[in-house]
């Protein structure tokens, strides 16, 4: 018997990719094909979270029985407690929002092997035909590998891109680096689930050999993968089977040949848009206060699952919460509760704008405008009309009137932006989370780095904050300004290891490296170690140039900053009118 599609049961999200043994393989069964209850409903919880002033945010996943996506779900299906009593959908101006009503992405990495006897033209076809069935608000990045990794095209949605990359995929060696390719895949995305921005990502990983170098192992890729999705293909029968399974937590196929390839692959794809259409926010008004966690329970009216994942759970802090009138902001923060009222926009730059409509009655629907499109024009975000981005295309010191409005609740607000080369005061500080070990080398070898950071903030010092983490690592980058020509000395100090990178100009290409930590230092201290100092660095007034400061932790107390002493400076960290925010290269 000829078994074409090889079924393995789902082990994680609930998300099952079922391929059934057939004796004729030109008749294969495709997934979604077998009976599907439909009303036996599955839930996967994401993010449940109060909103100042008075808002609950509750993110979550439905699948039906085999796995797939339901995505017609409308707001009188669901019921909501609060602390075990039912609320009503009007006076607590519930709403539900799907992907296409918020900032939303899904990342699609696709991974080939294409070791020595790769059929590489029909790899080639399979990955045009899925790039020809991208859907709205996906992005697809595509790696290749046989006996090193190597990313072909980063994430984007533009098709003539990706089939370029495709087009340059070439035989490699002999060698098969699997596991080491499954870990880079899986580590060049992040699920994110914010207010500000949802964005989850899904792996599909091709191939027909086994693996035969590299230093990573099958339980460390499974480790890696953790609770991400991973289709994974098999070609025909050189292949671990088992091993492979193990790695495809949302399904393992396998098929005869790579002709069969395309096909597949566009099973995979639908699999991928009934995912991301099954995608679900309600939030709600509460009138609960105080320093307590609240709980609230979500489920669907008339669910056959009577099992733990029937509906989901979960808790909110209400201690911050209040009452507050319906409101339109821009750029809400934790620092900034009520939004921003200006905004500077750097030369041959962009600076994002996200906006959020507080206690509405009905789903918010933006729209965003420029009074002067030759000074600052806006761009809406295709991921959803929430984030815009504003594009400087005047000059330095100009500025104008950007405006937002929630037609669906009339509702307006405007800002004040200007074109500046400089935002002094501020610096990047990034971060990688997840990566274990101590080293630089664990950081700057990771898959995500430097390009697809965990998160991001800004600082007002190049001084990172302490202790916030274990296992991961970070750099702070920007421009330092002196303010007087002449010999200037750097300091870096951080916990495990640190580098510091400073260029003789405004170019990123141009830095070396003139300071590291090689074990550990506490917080400011500068001298433990002999080359934590730099030698003298002759620096121009006038002039800004590029710093870069790294650290790896892994372990226990973490810190990173970096100081300077030059004419008329003790030593002191850097910050002030003496730092700036990069700009765009």
């Amino acid at each position: 018997m000829n078994r074409e599609y090889v079924l393995i049961p789902l082990l994680l999200f609930s998300l099952v990719c079922i391929f059934c043994s057939k004796d004729d393989d030109s008749n294969p069964v495709k997934p979604g094909t077998s009976d599907v209850n439909e009303n036996f409903l599955i839930f996967t919880p994401h993010f449940t979270q109060a909103q100042e002033p008075s808002s609950v945010n509750i993110m979550f996943q439905v699948t039906t029985s085999d796995g797939k996506g339901s995505s017609s779900l409308t707001l009188d299906r669901f019921e909501v407690l609060e602390n075990n009593k039912p609320l009503n959908a009007t006076t607590s101006k519930m709403q539900l929002r799907k992907k296409d009503d918020v900032v939303y992405g899904m990342k699609t990495v696709l991974v080939f092997d294409v070791a020595k006897g790769a059929a590489i033209d029909l790899l080639k076809s399979a990955a045009n035909n899925l790039v020809d069935n991208i859907f709205a608000k996906q992005t697809i990045a595509l790696y290749a590998f046989s006996d090193e990794v190597k990313r072909v095209v980063d994430f984007t949605a533009d098709a003539a891109a990706l089939k370029n990359a495709i087009s340059s995929i070439a035989e490699g060696a002999d060698a098969t680096n699997q596991y080491g390719a499954f870990t880079t895949g899986v580590n060049a995305w992040s699920d994110e689930y914010v207010v500000q921005q949802v964005q989850q990502g899904v792996m599909i990983f091709v191939t027909d050999g086994t693996n035969s170098t590299g230093s990573a192992s099958l339980s460390s890729a499974i480790a890696a993968r953790g609770d991400k999705k991973v289709y994974v293909i098999g070609i025909g029968n050189k292949i671990d089977a088992a091993r492979l399974a193990e790695l495809g937590d949302s399904g393992f196929i396998q098929i005869s040949d790579a002709s069969k390839l395309a096909q597949t692959l566009s099973d995979v794809q639908a699999d991928i848009a009934s995912y991301s259409e099954s995608f679900y926010w309600i939030s709600y008004v509460t009138l609960t206060r105080g320093a307590s966690m609240q709980q609230v329970r979500v489920s669907v009216k008339n669910n056959e699952n009577t099992g733990d994942d029937a509906a989901l759970t979960g808790e909110f802090d209400s201690s911050s919460l209040y009452s507050a009138r319906q409101g339109l902001y821009i750029n809400v923060t934790d620092q900034e509760p009520n939004g921003i009222d200006s905004v500077f926009v750097l030369l041959d730059d962009s600076t994002a704008l996200t906006a959020l409509t507080t206690n509405s009655a009905v789903t918010p629907a933006y729209t965003w405008s420029s009074d002067d499109a030759n000074v600052i024009r806006v761009e809406p975000s295709p991921q959803g009309n929430a984030l815009a981005y504003l594009i400087a295309t005047g000059q330095e010191g100009e500025s104008t009137v950007i405006t937002l409005t929630d037609v669906a609740n009339n509702l307006t607000r405007t800002i004040k932006a200007k074109v500046v080369r400089f935002v002094y005061g501020i610096v990047l500080y990034e971060y990688w989370d997840g990566i274990s070990g101590t080293l630089i080398n664990d950081l700057v070898t990771y898959a995500a780095y430097p390009d697809n950071p965990t998160g991001r903030m800004e600082l007002n010092a190049l001084e990172a904050p302490t202790n916030r983490g274990d296992n991961f690592g970070a750099r702070i980058i920007g421009y330092v300004h002196p303010p007087a020509t002449g010999a200037y000395s750097f300091w870096v100090a951080s916990d495990d290891q640190g580098q510091l990178y400073l260029s003789s100009d405004e170019k990123v290409e141009n830095r070396k490296l003139v300071a590291w930590v090689s074990s550990w230092a506490n917080s400011r201290e500068w001298e433990k170690e002999e080359y934590q100092k730099s030698k003298p660095v002759q620096m121009e007034a006038g002039k800004h140039y590029y710093i870069e400061a790294i650290m790896k932790d892994g372990t226990g107390g973490d810190n990173l900053a970096v100081a300077w002493e030059g004419p008329g400076i003790a030593r002191e960290v850097i910050a002030g009118n003496n730092i700036s925010k990069i700009i765009k290269q």
